[in-house]
């Protein structure tokens, strides 16, 4: 039977683990000296190899010949792991029951090897009541048993059992990490893959090893003989590049009617609206990143505007509730944005308006927003018949600016210093 490719490809010596040196470094030094906890706590992204290196941790543990730390993967317990370890879904298995019936199991030794070792994935799902069954003995535990908890979110974990396991966070890989590895693999496997292809497939994995491997083999059923990344869009759904290079350029060009045209005829060819939110996002941050890094002073405000407007788009939507209305809301509302932006810039601060002293400003928000009385260090203001002129001397205090709960606090600041409201106009200091 056909294995996937994140299957057959799994690690299972710590010298194969990918972008996890600190955690192999910490698991390899426990064993050679014989130092193994009882508990840990495998945090991370999905697709990282949370399990994969609690696999390894169990064989090496109980290996009848390790070499340096490392499982032989010859020997019988290493070929007979399922007889001291136990893998439970708590995402599945989480009721209190569950866990009696576990820490019962627990007291006795394993059939083979010296270690019986628990590994628990999605360990956050676990019911209040199963923690609590689980305290007494990740508290007292056997000599013979290790706990390895690996979940996604561990600000879920009760403080009770993190303060018994040794935390370890795996990171992301990067996208150089999950090329490398979609490489090697398409090598081993013989399939011919574009460069472009790969660079882009790593892009979209997110750092996550098997999200890598699984769109690199479902790119390669589609294609015929070379991956290229046009095969690679389309086996994942995704639009043409230059689809979504026209619609960000008609958002910057602040042109509603051009969007809803631009959306209309993605969905006559079938578009998936929750994949095309996911690459507007990522093409937005790329430039948005780009305009930072090139000193751009309007650019990175525009950019990071969109950047918002997606963000909260996938927050509040799941995959496919992500629709053509939804989306053409946070980008219709990016453009009228853009259009303001572009509109001509009022004038410059009449010679007989009066200076306002910043430090007034920074007074009236009573010290609780410091992020705010930063913003105001270098900012001059000046004011006549309630418009407000104030200047900034970089761009980035000019965008945190324009932020809504910004704006918000200067004019409500400024409406209790000249006792009327007020019309604000944000630039940049002159010679700026």
């Amino acid at each position: 039977m056909h294995q996937a490719l994140y299957r057959a490809y799994r690690p299972h010596r710590f010298e194969q683990v990918v972008g996890q040196d600190h955690a192999v470094t910490i698991f390899r030094n426990a064993l050679r000296r014989q130092r193994l906890g009882h508990a840990y706590l495998l945090s991370g992204p999905h697709g990282v190899g949370k399990t994969s290196l609690a696999r390894i941790v169990a064989m090496a543990a109980n290996c009848l010949d390790p070499q340096d730390g490392e499982p032989c993967l010859t020997c019988e317990a290493c070929l007979n792991a399922q007889l001291y370890t136990v893998e439970i879904d708590a995402a599945s298995n989480n009721g209190v029951d569950d866990t009696r019936d576990l820490r019962e199991r627990a007291q006795f030794v394993p059939a083979m090897g010296h270690k019986k070792v628990y590994i628990i994935d999605e360990a956050h799902a676990l019911s209040p009541q199963s923690f609590n069954v689980l305290l007494k003995i990740l508290e007292e535990p056997p000599e013979h048993l290790i706990f390895l908890f690996a979940t996604t979110v561990p600000e879920k974990m009760p403080p009770t059992v993190l303060s018994r396991c040794q935390r370890i966070n795996l990171r992301r890989h990067e996208d150089a990490e999950v090329a490398a590895q979609l490489v090697a693999v398409a090598n081993q496997e013989g399939l011919a893959v574009a460069a472009d292809a790969v660079e882009w497939i790593s892009r979209k994995a997110e750092g996550s090893m098997r999200d890598g491997l699984a769109m690199l083999e479902l790119a390669a059923s589609y294609a015929d003989d070379e991956v290229t990344v046009a095969d690679a869009r389309r086996a994942l759904g995704s639009v043409p590049e230059e689809e979504v290079a026209a619609l960000l350029a008609a958002v910057q060009a602040g042109s509603g009617e051009a969007i809803l045209d631009r959306t209309a005829a993605l969905e006559r060819e079938g578009a998936d609206f929750a994949q095309l939110s996911h690459d507007l996002l990522d093409e937005v941050g790329r430039r948005m990143t780009a305009a930072y890094r090139q000193g751009e002073a309007a650019a990175p405000a525009f950019w990071l505007g969109l950047c918002r407007e997606l963000l909260t788009l996938e927050a509040g939507g799941v995959g496919s509730q992500i629709g053509r209305l939804s989306l053409e809301s946070r980008l219709l509302a990016a453009a009228a944005s853009a259009q303001k932006a572009s509109a001509p810039s009022a004038a410059a601060a009449p010679v007989s308006a009066l200076p306002i002293a910043v430090d007034t400003l920074a007074q009236l928000s009573g010290g609780r927003e410091r992020w705010f009385d930063i913003l105001l260090q270098g900012a001059s203001a000046r004011h006549q018949d309630g418009e407000v002129w104030i200047e900034f001397p970089s761009p980035g205090s000019l965008i945190r600016a324009e932020q809504e709960d910004a704006r918000r606090l200067f004019e409500k600041g400024l409406e209790q210093i000249l006792g009327r409201s007020v019309q604000i106009h944000f630039s940049m200091s002159k010679g700026r």
